[in-house]
């Protein structure tokens, strides 16, 4: 069985380690670690003094005390793109004449002269540890002791998080380089990082989820509860304060969400006009769709400069996209459930405006007698009144006698579906706003023309 331990914070990663050694899953010198983290703390020329037991290690030096009292003998860092490779990072760790104050220089070889660090090298003052970045498609030889140090960052790439298809291709592309390189653990760590918000996504329950499923797959885990290790240390007081701060970083977690949408009840409004009926619906995307969708068209997808309003407006034109990730035919379905009839599939289209991008005045359908449905959804996880950007509808859609009779402004998780034959536009968000307005569109035929 491999000791698993899943904790929360860096800070406790030299206590764990400690802890391990104490147990005998692992030997007091000479292990690898192999570090798998998305952040790259190569700061080259920093150096200072730091009291070995402070509890100020940060993520840029919490792994300096075990390098220098060599608990680690090689220590690589799996990166998950290669474009996040940097020149190999090296540590020169010394004490005080005193043995009480721990320096330490972090340095690109390059960057000093050989004697000096040729002096480093020999001399037994000095420890000299060199960081080696790696990703999955590389090989990993075998090395002695190793530890897995896993942080949940790393399976989300991108600043605004990934969709789960994303993530489960990263939990699956670690999984396979374990398993091809025979890497046999001694001690398998998983650190969520949140309460130090390097953690980068609030879906870490499903992360680890996912991710222990997984290892357990290739490994046989033996779990181990943080609860009962400080149960049995000085330090129980200090993990209890620490966890209740993970208690109510989740509380957080979970208000940040609701107030994000408002209520979670869903609310409807009807409008009934000459043209057409138009139905409202007030939180209806749940949170969490909501944010992924929105994320996964953050994160640098190809958005193409054209118009689908109109075909024959070649003058307005602005942001969309033919990625369409497996979240929106989740909601379709959610959309479909709330119509008088049982579509086929409708046409799918995502918009993005900016300031100064609106579209002009039109009818998705020109089927006056039969018209079918159109459900547009506000995907944005935020937005102000000032912001603007509403669907506006119009009496007519000749602009000499149109009229607006209604106006609906972008809400978080709001679907608005109205007969397709309503003459609309989506208009562009106000200057003070700096967001790309995304929306999904599904435009359903009507009932008897569905096939």
């Amino acid at each position: 069985m491999i000791p698993t331990i899943i904790f929360e914070d860096r800070k406790e990663s030299c206590i764990l380690w400690n802890y391990a050694i104490h147990k005998q899953f692992i030997s007091e010198e000479g292990n690898t670690l192999l570090h798998i983290n998305r952040y790259i703390n190569n700061h080259p020329n920093l150096a200072a003094l730091y009291d070995i037991h402070s509890h100020e290690i940060s993520i840029a030096h919490f792994l300096v005390p075990t390098i220098h009292r060599g608990l680690f003998k090689e220590v690589y860092w799996l990166y998950p793109h290669e474009e996040m490779l940097s020149q190999s990072l090296w540590v020169c760790t010394y004490t005080s004449q005193n043995r009480e104050i721990l320096t330490y220089k972090t340095f690109h070889k390059e960057e000093i002269d050989s004697q000096t660090f040729l002096q480093w090298l020999i001399k037994p003052k000095y420890k000299l540890q060199e960081f080696q970045t790696l990703t999955t498609k590389d090989t990993f030889t075998e090395q002695p002791g190793v530890v897995l140090d896993i942080v949940s960052d790393y399976f989300s790439p991108h600043p605004n998080g990934a969709n789960p298809e994303d993530k489960l291709k990263k939990i699956d592309e670690l999984v396979d380089f374990l398993t091809h390189n025979q890497i046999d653990p001694k001690l398998i760590c998983i650190r969520r990082s949140q309460i130090s918000s390097f953690g980068g996504d609030d879906r870490w329950p499903w992360i680890e989820e996912n991710l222990v499923e997984s290892l357990s797959k290739i490994y046989p885990l033996q779990r181990l509860s943080l609860d009962e290790i400080w149960e049995n240390t000085q330090l129980r007081t200090a993990y209890q304060n620490q966890k209740q701060k993970i208690v109510s970083s989740m509380q957080l977690l979970e208000s940040k969400a609701q107030s994000s949408t408002g209520s979670s009840s869903v609310s409807l409004t009807e409008i009934k006009v000459e043209s057409g009926r138009i139905r409202v619906y007030d939180n209806l995307i749940p949170h969490a769709l909501l944010t992924e969708i929105y994320n996964y068209y953050q994160s640098g997808l190809r958005w193409e400069f054209k118009n689908y309003g109109d075909d024959n407006d070649l003058l307005t034109s602005f942001w969309a996209t033919e990625e369409f990730p497996d979240s929106i035919d989740r909601l379709r379905e959610l959309v479909t459930e709330q119509l008088d009839y049982k579509p086929d599939d409708p046409r799918v289209i995502v918009n993005g405006h900016v300031f100064g991008l609106g579209d002009s005045i039109h009818r998705d359908s020109e089927n006056l007698e039969n018209p079918g449905q159109t459900a547009v959804c506000y995907v944005n996880p935020m937005w102000r009144a000032d912001w603007d950007g509403e669907t506006k509808f119009y009496s007519h859609r000749d602009l000499s006698q149109a009229d607006l009779i209604y106006s609906c402004l972008p809400k978080p998780g709001r679907v608005i579906i109205f007969d397709n034959t309503i003459p609309h536009r989506g208009c562009a968000p106000s200057r003070l706003c700096n967001k790309l307005r995304v929306t999904v569109a599904y435009q359903f035929p009507p009932p008897n023309l569905n096939k």
